[in-house]
């Protein structure tokens, strides 16, 4: 019994030691975590109050933490790393340069810093490329051609992708209005405690570079300001294209690598010369029955023919860049085949480019905007040579361009205005005016998303007639639907919040005849099916998609103003039947 006594006692000792060790290291990495945001802070002339501020904060944190588990060495790992972004970001919100005019006589950043020559041999004269002018913290100015990454966007049709920081138009809803979804704790199928809590109202933020007139980073922010003057706000810290930094082609200075923190402003514009760079990827991608035509985006990111394709072939480690490939083909599950040019024959596997954790390929077919063909429903691509022509049903202008000029430039890209058109409701209700969209999309540049077959459409609403929430037309469990274009829904998925009839753990309601609710006000069939909706486009197509995205359960519903000065109505999207937008748009509101 003595032994097990020090043997504990010896146990416990170790443990007190430990814990010794972590709030040691704990307090030595705050010292270190104030250290360099000191350097950082008086390196760029910032007020000694805001290292103040930042000390005491992450003290609290860190502390907090340390008390309440023991992983504060863990923490603070990651907790370095934020203070240093917040010191630099602080830092550089006071005595940015101006970036309207640039300064030629600035020198600038030597080679270690990322200027670098290039060589344009193979390159060709496309207005289609992004283009704009870069102000950085050292005072220096670049203007040139653009791509985010290494080889990420690059185009201007390519969409900037963030997180906004709030909702400004949750203020237009009454308390009362607000959206809710149903929580509850069962058991054995009987509702032991539910609750109802008001739905995160926060959006994802995208929208094309040929809609955007300037990025600004603020600190923990972003200011992104489209061409119709409206500004939107973004969480910095949430997602953002930005975060991954840029490269700028110097019309003077050649190639310069810019990391996201030395980003002063960009300001988009059309070139005033012609601007060169790799031809820009085209052809057309084949997904079942399924055609697209158009700019394309290998695995949501190579979009250039000089871009590379890596994969694991007999030959061992294999890198193509898309300038020879003629062909890719879906040959399994984790690879592809390839058709090179001159017409020799590749199998590939073993990266995320060419297997299971592809994440699609996007296609800007002028019909719908833009597409997203899942890995499951790709089946082949076949890429067009420079300039030549594309899909003639898809009517997209492009293809009567110049030879090598494939791609919108930024003057192709209407400015956004404000939606309008009138909202139907399931209750017979017709209401006229502005419109928002699922509480978030106002303008005619931003997208209504929605899946069908495996393949996401992103549309921006210019494109849109009209939405239909439909009770015909279905989609089936065995994949066979009233109308082509849509493929099998999970039944087990489609639910609504109880409205009196008995209620599931879930919140779905079972009816007498079998068939299950949800909030949207479609229905799970007892057979399976799931009633689509259909989306009518400005040049007389339809489109019929399933209940999920902008037009699922998600939505949170629209808002009507039949007077800009007046109030909104609001109609949840459970009682939202049809809308028809309308094609005569007037300004954007901002």
């Amino acid at each position: 019994m003595l032994e097990l006594v020090s043997i504990v006692a010896r146990g416990a000792l170790v443990l007190t030691s430990m814990l010794d060790l972590v709030s040691i290291v704990a307090r030595g990495a705050l010292v270190l975590t104030s250290t360099l945001e000191l350097v950082s802070i008086v390196a760029r002339g910032a007020l000694v109050s805001n290292l103040v501020e930042l000390c005491i904060v992450k003290f609290i944190a860190v502390m907090d933490s340390y008390e309440r588990s023991g992983w504060a060495v863990l923490r603070l790992s990651g907790l370095m790393c934020v203070a240093l972004a917040s010191a630099c970001a602080d830092a550089r919100d006071t005595g940015a340069p101006n970036a309207d005019t640039p300064n030629a006589d600035t020198p600038s950043r030597d080679a270690a810093e990322g200027v670098r020559a290039e060589d344009h041999t193979g390159d060709v004269t496309d207005p289609g490329f992004i283009y704009g002018r870069v102000a950085t913290d050292d005072g220096s100015v670049f203007e040139g051609r653009i791509r985010w990454g290494t080889d990420e966007e690059a185009l201007w049709t390519h969409y900037f992708n963030g997180a906004k920081s709030d909702n400004p138009w949750v203020a237009a809803l009454r308390e009362e209005e607000r959206p809710t979804e149903r929580r509850a704790v069962g058991l054995l199928g009987v509702e032991v405690v539910g609750w109802d809590r008001e739905v995160d109202l926060a959006r994802p933020f995208m929208v094309r570079f040929g809609d955007l007139a300037r990025i600004e980073p603020r600190g923990r922010a972003l200011d992104v300001t489209l061409r119709s003057g409206t500004t939107v706000h973004l969480d910095r810290f949430g997602a953002d294209d930005l975060a991954d930094g840029l490269q700028v082609w110097d019309t003077e200075r050649g190639r310069v690598e810019l990391d996201e923190w030395s980003v002063v402003s960009i300001d988009f514009m059309s070139p005033a010369a012609a601007v060169q760079g790799p031809p820009p990827l085209r052809g057309t991608v084949r997904a079942g029955s399924s055609t697209f035509t158009g700019l394309i985006q290998w695995n949501r990111q190579q979009s250039l023919r000089d871009d590379e394709l890596r994969g694991e072939s007999d030959a061992g480690e294999t890198t193509f860049t898309f300038a020879e490939i003629r062909s890719i083909e879906r040959s399994g599950p984790e690879a592809v085949r390839i058709t090179t040019v001159a017409g020799e024959l590749s199998e590939l596997s073993g990266t995320r480019s060419t297997g299971l954790d592809h994440r699609g390929v996007y296609v800007d077919d002028a019909r719908f905007g833009r597409v997203l063909v899942s890995w499951q429903a790709f089946d082949r691509v076949d890429f067009a040579d420079r300039g030549e022509a594309g899909n003639p049903d898809a009517a997209d202008r492009t293809s009567a361009r110049p030879t090598g000029v494939v791609a919108p430039a930024y003057h192709d890209f209407e400015v956004g205005h404000a939606l309008a058109g009138t909202v139907a409701t399931r209750h017979g209700e017709v209401l006229r005016g502005r419109l928002v969209f699922d509480l978030d999309e106002s303008e005619t540049t931003e997208t209504l998303d929605a899946p069908a077959g495996g393949i996401d459409y992103t549309i921006p609403f210019a494109l849109v007639r009209s939405i239909t929430r439909m009770n015909g037309s279905t989609t089936r469990p065995d994949g066979s639907t009233a109308r082509p274009g849509a493929s099998t829904t999970r039944p087990d998925g489609l639910t609504t919040r109880p409205d009196g009839s008995t209620a599931r753990p879930d919140g779905s309601i079972k009816r007498p005849d079998g068939s299950t609710a949800r909030p949207d006000g479609s229905t799970t069939r007892p057979d399976g099916s799931t009633p689509l909706v259909r989306i009518e486009l400005a040049d007389g197509r339809t489109l019929d998609v399933e209940p999920e995205g902008d037009v699922g359960p998600d939505n949170a519903g629209v808002l009507v103003f039949a007077d800009d000065d007046g109030p909104a109505t609001y109609v949840p999207w459970a009682d939202v039947g049809r809308i028809e937008f309308s094609l005569d748009r007037d300004p954007a509101p901002h």
